[in-house]
């Protein structure tokens, strides 16, 4: 479809109603405002403080943390002064207070855990000991050192164990490595840890004030563990009340706070100011600019109102607004994947719904899977199925009806050939003639979408782009002689030119194309030249 007209507006007026003229742009989704314009260099761009901005984000961070939904909160378009910054505040106070208390002990609590975990896991490898651990630890003469080595050292160092100052005790072992404590002589520590040490051993720290046999230490790790688990699930409680005790009220204050805070950006980023008088510019559709006009200066008496058309051969660069049937919105997005159109482009849109339910068909032609698509996209549309945006709605329908249309002409339901006949042809029984076919829409689709860029270049103006770029007059050319000169073999068994004139009509569009970014710069001074004489 086409690309909905827009227009230039501008409005001036006094300074005191920046604020009103801002909540009527707010209010208006159909307006992109334009930055100050070189045409208003007499008026300056002023930074205003913003008392809402800090506060908006401390609330939302608030409902982040109480997973309570922001995303749904729009804008409320409150009356002016009747937001009072100093309530919120002391509504946020005590709220902040508790949040930070059940944050500091979440923070704790996860510090505890993670040292009883770790315990854990050291004192789990001696569970089979019948030993108590604080005692190990105190030994008067004796030096005591845990930790784990690889088994082809664990071996090596049993081998050689008559030779070293050390005592080894095995606790534990996996498919890789053992787990032993070495007992030696205080004066020995050292000499005993650096022979350990080259044979790679992993020295583990036990931690201090571990007491008791292994297993009643872990006894003691669970139960510590389950009685933080139960403290954060109180925890847990507390934001769920507190979120359902405040949850209304800062959804409340959120949607005030987002108007106001609007309205000082846009006063910081798109007005421009005299000492008395503002001037705003922007864009906004042409069908509902009518409304937004005659509201303006029915409401406004003092404020000034001015818009003009845009040709769409005009050099300003309004925003494009794609106008599509609903059962093609879904394939807008597929669109902009490649970059949005200008204003005074062709809309692909339609033309990629139609070749993309199209291609879809063809590829997946089945009665049976058509129809769950279909009943899909309808549940969808009908609110029954909330996984997806209503618009997404049409893109299952369409996708499903033309699987089942082509489904009927292939006689093939889930995945089945034999139940109901072909109404055209079976692909897999005709496998050549269908790969004619596709090669053949394929060569039309190409054809249509460079004849689509020749389209936008003669909008643009680009002389350069539509004669030597390779979707341009040069590609298209090209391709077509190659097609025709190809077919002319195929099927009389010689060219439609000679060999040689062949070649050189092959080659001419290449270079053109090779040579495209000279070729433009030459060509935009032929034209340069040709606006000065004329």
């Amino acid at each position: 479809m086409a690309i909905a007209a827009v227009k230039k507006f501008q409005i001036a007026g006094l300074k005191k109603e920046i604020d009103l003229i801002s909540r009527e742009i707010i209010k208006n989704d159909h307006i992109e405002l334009i930055a100050r314009e070189s045409s208003t260099k007499n008026f300056k761009s002023y930074l205003r403080n913003n008392p809402y901005i800090d506060l908006l984000n401390e609330i939302k961070e608030i409902m982040d943390i109480l997973k309570i939904n922001s995303s749904n909160s729009g804008i409320e378009f409150a009356d002016f002064n009747n937001l009072n910054l100093e309530n919120i505040k002391k509504y946020m106070k005590p709220l902040r207070k508790r949040i930070n208390r059940l944050e500091r002990l979440e923070k704790k609590f996860d510090q505890e855990e993670n040292r009883l975990k770790n315990l854990k896991h050291h004192v789990y490898l001696m569970r089979n000991m019948d030993i108590d651990l604080g005692e190990l630890k105190e030994l008067s003469y004796i030096s005591l050192i845990f930790g784990s080595i690889n088994k082809e050292g664990y071996h090596r160092l049993i081998e050689n164990i008559n030779d070293l100052p050390i005592l080894v005790l095995e606790v534990n072992r996996d498919d890789e490595k053992v787990w032993f404590f070495t007992f030696t002589k205080k004066e020995h520590h050292e000499k005993a840890l650096n022979i350990l040490k080259s044979a790679y051993f992993e020295q583990i720290k036990l931690p201090p004030r571990v007491k008791g046999q292994p297993r009643y230490i872990l006894k003691r790790i669970e139960h510590r563990l389950g009685r933080i688990a139960i403290l954060r699930e109180q925890i847990a409680l507390e934001y769920k009340k507190m979120s359902h005790r405040s949850s209304e009220q800062l959804i409340t204050y959120l949607a005030h706070l987002k108007f106001y805070n609007k309205i000082k950006e846009i006063a910081n980023q798109y007005y421009s100011e005299s000492e008395h008088i503002f001037i705003l510019t922007g864009w906004i559709s042409a069908y509902h600019e009518n409304d937004f006009a005659e509201e303006i200066k029915s409401k406004y008496k003092n404020v000034l109102y001015f818009s003009k058309d845009i040709s769409p051969k005009s050099e300003e660069k309004p925003p494009t607004i794609m106008k599509n049937p609903a059962w093609v919105k879904p394939f807008e997005s597929l669109v902009k994947l490649y970059g949005v159109p200008a204003y005074n482009e062709k809309d692909p849109s339609l033309f990629l719904a139609i070749t993309y339910i199209l291609m879809f068909g063809m590829m997946f032609g089945d009665l049976g899977q058509g129809f769950v698509f279909t009943f899909l996209g309808w549940l969808i549309y009908s609110g029954r199925l909330s996984i997806s945006s209503r618009d997404n709605s049409y893109l299952f329908i369409s996708l499903g009806i033309s699987s089942m249309f082509f489904g009927l002409l292939y006689g093939s339901i889930f995945g089945m050939e034999d139940i109901i006949p072909a109404l055209l042809i079976r692909p897999m029984d005709n496998i050549m003639t269908w790969l004619g076919i596709t090669v053949i829409l394929g060569i039309i689709l190409l054809i249509i979408s460079m004849l689509f860029n020749l389209s936008n270049s003669y909008q643009r103006k680009d002389l350069a782009e539509g004669v030597f770029s390779r979707n341009g007059f040069s590609g298209l050319f090209f391709y077509l002689f190659a097609l025709a000169s190809l077919a002319s073999l195929l099927m009389r068994g010689k060219l439609i030119f000679s060999p040689l004139l062949t070649f050189v009509l092959l080659i001419i569009p290449l270079l053109m194309i090779f040579f495209k970014a000279p070729w433009q710069v030459w060509l935009r001074e032929r034209v340069g030249l040709f606006l000065e004489r004329h």
